[in-house]
């Protein structure tokens, strides 16, 4: 890995400087309660995990100085698997 990457819970995170630490919660507290919900099979909790990934996401680029690099989720579902499959 390069001078700007981050390891965290298995996941490799390629940065564009050397400040992996603004994608240390992101990674250890964020995407990990993601895994949990999909774990879980529960769509509300699914729907909060999902909005609170995106707004870390929007958090760390308005720490990083990027908070033009926006996160929106889709308007459509792009998959064919339906709540409660």
């Amino acid at each position: 890995m390069s001078q700007g990457s981050i390891t965290s819970g298995g996941v490799d995170v390629e940065r564009r400087d050397c400040s992996p630490a603004s994608a240390k919660p992101f990674l250890e507290e964020d995407l990990p309660g993601m895994a949990r919900e999909i774990a879980a099979r529960d769509s509300a909790g699914f729907e909060r995990a999902v909005e609170q990934l995106r707004s870390a996401c929007m958090k760390c680029h308005a720490a990083e100085n990027v908070p033009y690099f926006t996160v929106q989720l889709p308007k459509a579902r792009a998959s064919v698997i339906s709540p409660g499959d």
